[in-house]
């Protein structure tokens, strides 16, 4: 790979990692903790005010927004943060920030058009009749408003304005909470579509009104320039967008088939596991990546740097999963009943053995995105298809043979053979390896999580 070269380490940049990471880490902790505050009522509240039918709607109209988002953004949110990231000078990063929030224009209104235009198959997909089109044809709003908030959120994360990018999230959150709130309680299940529409464009709204955004674009371009300008991200983003909506019509598929082959109630029994892995344990990842994909996609030409940046990020990843994961398999159980209800315990079996597969969702993250960051799409895509169609198959086959918890050691074993294939990449591919004094961290870690989940099913 001639991206990556084996320059001399500066000596100042290893000591000065874990300052910055944790910097970035207390900033946007905060944010994710709001985030999850106000996630956990929403989902507290649909569990008690609706019930699992209400869980399973959510999901599968959540599912379907984040695969059409996918498809409509071209992958602007990734692709876009690692130009504006490394580009050279102020004139040349006002400019790509200018074509990016026209893209993203463009694309949120092509999406939205094709999502009231594909309405009806849509409804047919999901629930299998067409009475449920005019749902799809208010999510195509959220699908426009999703793309213009991705636009700006790209931005702020590719300049570096990380305070104010957390400042307008939490805003945002807290706002669409606080109005969602009477829209559950008055309208139970017929809610589920307008707060999740509610959702994006209040975050879109919020982001349009911030005045910063318009001191960093440039008023002298046409739509022309923006359209040539644009375009190297955009055809690295359409590659993301492939091989990221894999995995979401993946996600999507698994629902789909719950709600078909099972029943709704199971959708959210399953969903509900499904977002404390992914979504409650996914802040933590969050957190961290905001400033690290940036700073990783500036220094990717430098393989000693990057090694040196995928090493921190990996320790400081172990030093806070190790406890809080086995804090989490002690308390699973009323983790469950303070996040939902009484009737989701069903959920806990998954839970004891995905979160193994949530840690290794982490670890390997931080490797995968050197693929993205040396803009591999070639690797990446081909990885993230191998991906998705092995937790599609491990999913459906775990639920026929396990039930619930058959589908929680399916994700585990997927993370698992997720990890050894990313390693692979990184070390033979880009020739690059996870420091020694990361392993020391990283295997004992998993070793100890390994053990804490093994007596957890047990008991």
């Amino acid at each position: 790979m001639g991206k990556i070269k084996p320059e001399a380490d500066n000596g100042g940049f290893s000591g000065s990692l874990t300052q910055r990471i944790v910097k970035a880490l207390g900033v946007f902790a905060g944010v994710q903790s709001a985030g999850m505050l106000c996630s956990v009522i929403r989902a507290k509240l649909i569990a008690m005010w609706i019930g699992p039918a209400g869980v399973g709607l959510n999901a599968l109209l959540t599912n379907a927004l984040e695969v059409l988002s996918q498809l409509s953004q071209a992958g602007i949110r990734v692709s876009a943060v690692r130009s504006i990231a490394a580009a050279d000078d102020g004139h040349e990063r006002t400019g790509l920030v200018t074509a990016l929030l026209r893209w993203a224009m463009w694309l949120g209104s092509g999406g939205a058009v094709l999502t009231m235009l594909l309405s009806p198959f849509l409804s047919l997909l999901t629930f299998g009749d067409y009475s449920y089109s005019w749902m799809f044809v208010v999510l195509a709003v959220a699908v426009l408003a999703s793309a213009l908030s991705v636009g700006r959120t790209a931005a702020l994360q590719g300049i570096g304005e990380l305070k104010r990018l957390a400042t307008l999230t939490v805003t945002a959150v807290i706002i669409s909470t606080l109005l969602a709130i009477p829209l559950f309680y008055c309208f139970r299940l017929q809610s589920i579509i307008w707060v999740v529409t509610l959702f994006a464009v209040v975050q879109a709204a919020v982001f349009y009104i911030d005045p910063y955004h318009r001191r960093s674009v440039r008023t002298d371009l046409s739509h022309r320039q923006c359209f040539r300008i644009g375009m190297p991200f955009i055809r690295l983003g359409l590659v993301l967008t492939l091989s990221n909506a894999l995995t979401m019509v993946s996600n999507f598929v698994i629902t789909v088939f719950l709600n078909r082959y099972a029943s709704t109630d199971e959708v959210g029994i399953f969903q509900a596991g499904f977002a404390i892995i992914n979504n409650y344990m996914g802040i933590l990842v969050s957190a961290l990546t905001v400033e690290y994909f940036p700073r990783l996609s500036a220094n990717i030409a430098n393989r000693r740097r990057s090694e040196v940046l995928v090493s921190h990020q990996l320790m400081i990843l172990m030093n806070l999963l190790v406890p809080g994961v086995i804090m989490f398999l002690i308390f699973r159980s009323q983790v469950v009943w303070l996040l939902y209800s009484a009737d989701f315990m069903d959920a806990v079996p998954y839970l004891t053995f995905a979160v193994g597969g949530g840690v290794l969702r982490m670890v390997s993250s931080c490797m995968a995105l050197c693929m993205l960051a040396a803009a591999d799409s070639k690797a990446y895509m081909l990885t993230e298809l191998g991906s998705a169609f092995t937790g599609l198959v491990l999913a459906i086959g775990g639920y026929m043979l396990g039930g619930i918890a058959g589908m929680g050691v399916a994700y585990l074993l997927w993370y698992a053979l997720y990890t050894v294939a990313v390693w692979a990449i990184y070390r033979f591919r880009y020739r690059m390896k996870v420091r020694t004094r990361a392993l020391r961290i990283i295997l004992p870690g998993l070793a100890l999580i390994a053990a804490a989940q093994f007596i957890a099913a047990c008991l």
